[in-house]
């Protein structure tokens, strides 16, 4: 039978292992690292002792009876499985680190970390059908097939880019001073931005097109507006169109100001300015129109387009909130 002094031994013992115990578990899950084997034992061994200490105080009688033989182990199988819940933030009911989804799994609700969970995989992008492309006015039909094979392209680098990207972050692995991580970071905004012009280029193309848009329409009236005349607006989005290097000409609504004006993109990415809504978009790489026409041909491209422009769609862009194209 155990004498007061020991119990009393055991109680200040397992009372001050049991807090360090608690505190360790306190400080583990106020942090957001893995669980330290360490702070498992720790906590085990604090929660069996401060249950030992409990069962000795209100129970003494019982203690002093069976003894520390089968109390200390019975609390100790008991707590074990409870200190390695407390000690594993994901696990544990609602509160710091997790969170529940309302999905259940085995009869239990699944919980999921706040600040450990893997990002989730981004959205695929699909290519978009544009089969009334057929029977353009200088622009053949295998010139549209070539060039949307090339679009199809845009679509697939934009998918694996957005994996990529994600499996490093995922990995904690997304740093600036990073080579690769930079390099498809930047390929990114190439990439999306060559998916999402060539869509609204596509949608802006028709069959059977007007030479230009109605006198007396919404789209017209702006264009005088901006330029002076519809004719203005014309010369000057060609002459931007010959300009030497690779990119698009593109006809931006100020959302602000509600102007209309060119701009030359460079690429896909450069040169498009923030915030603007895009109108009409011209692709003036040599891939749009080298199979009908030479290098040196440009011009003659150019006006091939202008027979071919939906001014109904830059019309609707013109009128909606938002430029419209085919969601990808």
């Amino acid at each position: 039978m155990r004498t007061p002094t020991e119990l009393m031994v055991f109680v200040m013992l397992a009372g001050l292992v049991g807090l360090v115990g608690l505190w360790a578990i306190a400080r583990r899950r106020a942090g957001s690292r893995a669980p330290d084997p360490a702070a498992r034992v720790l906590g085990a061994l604090g929660i069996a002792l401060l249950g030992g200490m409990v069962a000795a105080g209100p129970w003494a009688w019982v203690t002093a009876r069976y003894g520390l033989a089968f109390w200390g182990p019975f609390a100790a199988a008991c707590l074990l499985y409870a200190a390695d819940w407390l000690c594993e933030p994901s696990a544990g009911p609602p509160g710091r680190g997790s969170r529940y989804t309302g999905e259940r799994e085995g009869g239990k609700e699944r919980p999921v970390t706040t600040h450990q969970a893997k990002p989730s995989r981004p959205k695929s992008y699909q290519v978009q059908s544009f089969d009334h492309l057929r029977r353009l006015d200088g622009i053949s039909d295998g010139q549209i097939a070539e060039h949307l094979q090339l679009y199809a392209g845009y679509v697939k680098q934009v998918n694996q880019l957005g994996e990529q990207l994600a499996e490093m972050i995922g990995r904690g692995q997304a740093s600036g001073k990073s080579p690769e991580f930079a390099e498809l970071t930047r390929r990114l905004g190439f990439e999306y931005n060559g998916m999402i012009l060539h869509e609204y280029y596509f949608s802006n193309l028709r069959p059977a097109a007007d030479p230009e848009p109605p006198s007396g329409s919404g789209l017209a009236q702006a264009l005088a507006a901006s330029f002076g005349s519809v004719e203005n607006w014309k010369t000057d989005f060609h002459a931007i169109g010959e300009m030497r290097g690779v990119g698009w000409v593109i006809l931006f609504e100020d959302p602000a100001t509600d102007r209309l004006t060119n701009h030359w993109i460079t690429l896909h990415q450069d040169g498009v300015p923030a915030g603007f809504k895009p109108l009409l978009v011209m692709d003036v790489w040599e891939h749009a129109f080298m199979r009908d026409y030479k290098a040196t041909e440009r011009g003659k491209y150019i006006q091939a387009f202008f027979r071919n422009i939906d001014w109904q769609m830059v019309e609707r862009r013109l009128r909606e909130e938002a430029a419209i194209r085919p969601a990808a």
